[in-house]
């Protein structure tokens, strides 16, 4: 089945009318990645959306704007029933509805989500949240630079090195 999702709200589409995820890759072959972005800042999720396909990323990008509706995702409630599990997690701290740091303790404790990679990525620098994160179960931490091409060079970082630690891509 071929999905093609638009822009964030919490209404199903209908011709036209936004689902709750962003997109889906139309184009996915079986080595391709599934990424699930929990961002609620909805010009830095379409930003690292542009950034990840710019060069030829082939796999997929899903996109949710809070925690509640991250845990749905991933435990596929409501909206969610019948997704599949992405490889990798882009995980925002500060949501609404559910804090980052309390989907990310839910995903370590749920038998079906604890060996997804969560990479969190943050306006915080602060060594606390840091060191929480990490302590949590996190993957990695990044504080998310606030020009372009900071942006454009963490999204070269996860595409070089982080897929590749964490075996993103490789089913």
């Amino acid at each position: 089945m071929v999905w093609r999702w638009s822009a964030i709200t919490r209404w199903p589409t209908l011709e036209g009318f936004a689902m709750p995820i962003l997109e889906q890759s139309a184009t996915r072959g079986s080595q391709d990645p599934t990424l699930f972005l929990v961002e609620d800042n909805r010009a830095d999720a379409i930003l690292l959306k542009k950034l990840f396909f710019e060069d030829g990323f082939t796999g997929s990008l899903n996109w949710v704007s809070d925690g509640a509706q991250a845990l749905d995702y991933l435990f596929r409630r409501d909206l969610f029933p019948e997704v599949g599990l992405p490889e990798l997690i882009l995980l925002d701290l500060n949501l609404p509805r559910v804090d980052g740091r309390e989907v990310l303790k839910q995903i370590v404790f749920n038998e079906q989500t604890k060996r997804i990679p969560v990479i969190v990525l943050s306006t915080s620098n602060r060594a606390r949240d840091i060191e929480e994160c990490m302590d949590k179960g996190a993957a990695s931490f990044y504080t998310k630079p606030t020009e372009l091409a900071g942006l454009r060079q963490l999204v070269e970082r996860l595409k070089s090195v982080e897929f590749p630690r964490l075996g993103v891509g490789r089913r």
